[in-house]
């Protein structure tokens, strides 16, 4: 069963989180001490979308932040691989699934500063 070769696999990314926002999603991770990690690959909602980070230049404990922006209200399910120089992917790191919101119009966030505004007076 090994007459393609031995399969190569980089370090897998670990602790990932994900954190809610408006449109938008934050990613965050600590990059790991396997150096032959080049990259890493995020994908969302079964390959829908994805989104590539260069990690030649992090070192080891180096805390990556990604925002995934630009998405509409809905449950997101993000993935992420490490990459090394000859494309080999790791393991997937599977996040829980997270929650997207938009604030719709300006009114209702102007209305509640105002209304912050007006209890710290």
């Amino acid at each position: 069963y090994t007459d393609a070769g031995e399969k190569i696999y980089p370090g897998a990314v670990v602790g990932a989180q994900s954190f809610p926002g408006n449109g938008r999603v934050l990613l965050a991770w600590i990059h790991g001490i396997d150096s032959r990690v080049k990259k890493y690959k995020i994908t969302w909602n079964n390959g829908a979308g994805s989104k590539e980070v260069d990690a030649k230049s992090l070192n080891t404990g180096d805390t990556l932040k990604l925002y995934i922006d630009q998405l509409t209200e809905s449950s997101y399910n993000f993935i992420i691989y490490s990459l090394d120089d000859a494309g080999n992917q790791s393991v997937s790191t599977i996040l829980p699934p997270v929650r997207a919101c938009i604030t719709v119009g300006l009114i209702y966030p102007t209305l509640l500063s105002f209304t912050v505004m007006a209890l710290l007076l």
